[in-house]
This record gives C-alpha cells, sequence and structure tokens, in this order.
C-alpha cells in the first residue's frame, strides 16, 4: 500500500497540471463467471493514464479485496478494483 501511494504522490507530483486531467477510479466489480485473470485484464484495458502491469493490478486487487487473497472469486462477488481514466 505504501508503495502504490508513494509512487501515486511521485506521479502527481512530477506532473501537477496534466495530472490534474486525470481521475483515479475506484469502482465496486460485480464478478461474473470470471477468474483473477479476467478481471486483471478488465483493469488494464479501463487504465488510460499510461501503462499498468498485471503485477501493479494484482497487487491492487489483494490490497482493497483481502477476500481475494487466496486467489477465488465467484459469481455474484463484488470486489473494489481500480484505474486512472481521462476526466
Amino acid at each position: 500500500m505504501l508503495k502504490i501511494a508513494i509512487m501515486a504522490m511521485v506521479l502527481f507530483l512530477a506532473c501537477p497540471v496534466e495530472a490534474s486531467a486525470w481521475e483515479y477510479v475506484k469502482e465496486v466489480y460485480t464478478v461474473k463467471n470470471e477468474t483473477l485473470e479476467d478481471i486483471v485484464q478488465y483493469m488494464i484495458e479501463h487504465n488510460t493514464y499510461g501503462k499498468r502491469t498485471r503485477n501493479d493490478c494484482f497487487e491492487a486487487l489483494y490490497e482493497l479485496n483481502p477476500c481475494v487473497r487466496d486467489g477465488i472469486v465467484e459469481s455474484g462477488d463484488q470486489i473494489i478494483v481500480t484505474y486512472w481514466k481521462k476526466k
């Protein structure tokens, strides 16, 4: 968590004008017969602020959703996903 916060802060401070044109989205996502790999792919596809790695997405999923640390999600589960998008 601290690593992500520091990276976000560095990014924001390095590009304060450009960063204001972007929005950090925290979305409640309902699982529909998917794996964590599918959900990570969803996060990557919706991120429009630059390249986001699979590891970064998995780390964010595990931090925000301790219930998925065992790697199992079921249809109907609601989890939090994050990504950046242009305002």
